[in-house]
């Protein structure tokens, strides 16, 4: 029943989303290796309690011509994943997630980051910027969320992203 709950609230999001009134701007957009893309949708994917005691939340923000279809990722575009972790098993909590240098999934830590310029199918067909350092900043909540994204890849070069809204959810 909770995750019916979730996928109706999520499915309310994403139809409100997309008549915000915004006249056709966007500050929703994220930065791969020096090239900026318009954020289309957000994507919240649970996978539950991790040996730490923490929860495992993926964001995906899926740049233009990407879609979510019955759970499924289609199109090709942009698309940065952010591999986060909580102290909630009912989605993000605001506050600053900070580089596990370990991969330890503590609370408030960030294990991945990845950015994709060309994302086909389920597989990215350009090379993969990987956060290195950095922060995620998240504020608000449910349909105003606010991520930022400052980090640095494994070439130096900086990953960032900006996104209010609500999430689409995926649940394996």
């Amino acid at each position: 029943m909770k995750k019916l709950t979730y996928l109706f609230l999520a499915l309310l999001i994403v139809a409100c989303s997309s008549d915000d009134g915004n006249n056709g701007s966007s500050s929703n957009s994220m930065n791969i290796e020096g090239v900026e893309y318009d954020i289309s949708a957000a994507v919240l994917v649970e996978y539950g309690e991790t040996d730490t005691g923490s929860y495992d939340w993926d964001v995906l923000l899926l740049g233009e011509g990407i879609t979510v279809n019955n759970q499924v990722l289609n199109g090709s575009g942009a698309l940065l994943l952010l591999d986060l972790n909580t102290n909630n098993p009912d989605g993000l909590r605001a506050g600053t997630y900070t580089f596990s240098e370990n991969y330890e999934r503590e609370e408030f830590t960030w294990v991945a980051i990845e950015g994709c310029q060309n994302f086909q199918g389920d597989d990215c067909q350009s090379e993969l910027a990987n956060g290195q350092d950095g922060t995620v900043v998240i504020s608000g909540s449910e349909a105003n969320t606010n991520i930022d994204v400052t980090v640095t890849d494994s070439n130096g070069d900086t990953i960032s992203a900006n996104y209010t809204g609500g999430f689409s959810f995926i649940f394996f």
